[in-house]
C-alpha cells in the first residue's frame, strides 16, 4: 500500500488554510474589507490543523506498516521532524534579527524551540506553531512503543482494538484537569481522537481507491473536529467548516485524475507543506504586511504573491536543504545501528 498523492495535496492546502487563519489574526486589516466568500474561506481555515492530525494518524500507521523495525520507524520520524525544524527556526531567527529592530528572539529561544524543549525551561518558542509538533512526537513515541513490544499488531489489523480504545481514552480526556501538565501530555492535549481517526482511515481504505482516501481523510477531519470541539458546535462555525470541506472537495478532486498526480509536482507540494507551516507565521505575515501596507498592492493580489512565494521558497528549502540533511542523518543513524 503506497502513500496516496491526495495526501500531498491535502497537506499543502491544509498548511495554506492555517496560514490564512493566522494572517487574519496577525494583520487584522487584511480581510476586514474582503468579500463574504474570502471571509468564509479564512474563517474555515482553522480546520487545517485537524486535517494535519488526521493525516498524521494515517501516514504514521502507513509508515509503521512498511517499517516493521521499531528503530527504523523512529529514525524515519526523527529525520522527518527535526531537520526542517532546525532550518526554519534558524531562518526565522535570522530574518527577525535583520528586519525587526527590536526583535525579542534570543539564542536560548532558538535552541529550545529547535529541540522542542522550551516548556521545560519556561521560555516562549520562536514560533508558536511548534505546539503541534510536540503532540506529534508523543504520538510517534506511542507507535514506536507499540512496534517495540507488539511488532505484529499493525500488520494483522489488531491495531483497530487500540483505535477503539483511543476514542474511549479521549473521552476521558474531557474530564482531565487542564492544568495538570502530565495528564495533558498523556492525553495529547485532548487531540488523540484526530490521530485515532487517521488510523481508522488507514484500515478502512487499505485496499480501496485513491479518491476515497482523499474524501475520507478530508471529511473525517471535519466530523471529528465538530464532535470533539465544543466551540465549533455553533451553527455559524459548522457552516464555515462544511463550506470549506465542500470547496476543497470540488477543487482538489479533479487533480487526482491529472497525469502529474504521481510526479514530482505532488511530492514537491507535500514536501513544501511542512516548511510552509513552520515559516508562515513570521515570514509570511511579514511579507504580506510589506506587500499591502508598504507597497500598496491590493489584498487579493498580495495574498496570491505571498502564497506562491512561500510555496516556491518552501519547495526550494525542502529540495535542496531538508532532503540532503534527511539522507545524511538517516545513513548515519542506521549505520550506527
Amino acid at each position: 500500500m503506497k502513500k496516496s498523492c491526495a495526501i500531498d495535496y491535502l497537506r499543502i492546502v491544509s498548511a495554506l488554510l492555517v496560514a490564512l487563519f493566522h494572517w487574519d489574526l496577525e494583520i487584522s486589516s487584511v480581510f476586514s474589507q474582503s468579500t463574504q466568500l474570502i471571509k468564509m474561506i479564512v474563517g474555515g481555515g482553522a480546520i487545517g490543523v485537524p486535517i494535519f492530525f488526521v493525516i498524521s494518524g494515517y501516514v504514521i500507521v502507513l509508515n509503521a506498516y512498511h517499517n516493521r523495525s521499531s528503530f527504523h520507524f523512529l529514525v524515519s520520524r526523527f529525520v522527518r521532524i527535526f531537520p526542517a525544524l532546525f532550518l526554519c527556526v534558524f531562518l526565522i531567527f535570522v530574518t527577525s534579527k535583520i528586519f525587526l529592530e527590536h526583535s525579542y528572539l534570543s539564542l536560548s529561544g532558538l535552541v529550545t524551540t529547535a529541540t522542542l524543549t522550551y516548556d521545560y525551561f519556561g521560555l516562549q518558542p520562536i514560533t508558536s506553531v511548534v505546539w503541534t509538533l510536540k503532540i506529534e512526537l508523543i504520538f510517534y513515541l506511542s507507535v514506536y512503543l507499540l512496534l517495540l513490544f507488539f511488532p505484529r499488531v499493525i500488520a494483522n489489523n489488531s491495531l483497530m482494538f487500540f483505535v477503539v480504545s483511543a476514542f474511549a481514552f479521549t473521552s476521558l480526556a474531557s474530564i482531565v484537569d487542564k492544568d495538570d501538565y502530565a495528564a495533558n501530555h498523556i492525553f495529547l492535549n485532548g487531540l488523540l481522537d484526530y490521530f485515532a481517526m487517521g488510523i481508522c482511515v488507514f484500515y478502512l481504505i487499505k485496499c480501496i481507491c485513491e479518491r476515497l482516501t482523499f474524501l475520507v481523510l478530508l471529511w473525517s477531519s471535519l466530523v471529528v473536529y465538530i464532535l470533539f470541539n465544543s466551540s465549533v458546535m455553533q451553527a455559524n462555525n459548522i457552516v464555515k467548516f462544511i463550506f470549506m470541506c465542500g470547496l476543497l472537495t470540488v477543487i482538489l478532486s479533479p487533480l487526482l485524475d491529472l497525469k502529474f498526480q504521481s510526479s514530482r509536482f505532488s511530492r514537491a507540494m507535500g514536501g513544501a507543506s511542512y516548511i510552509l507551516y513552520l515559516i508562515h507565521l513570521q515570514i509570511g505575515s511579514g511579507l504580506l504586511n510589506v506587500l499591502i501596507s508598504r507597497l500598496g498592492i491590493p489584498i487579493i493580489l498580495s495574498l496570491l504573491i505571498c502564497i506562491l512565494s512561500l510555496i516556491a521558497f518552501s519547495a526550494f528549502i525542502h529540495r535542496y536543504l531538508e532532503v540532503p540533511m534527511q539522507i545524511c542523518l538517516r545513513k548515519r543513524l542506521l549505520a550506527e545501528s
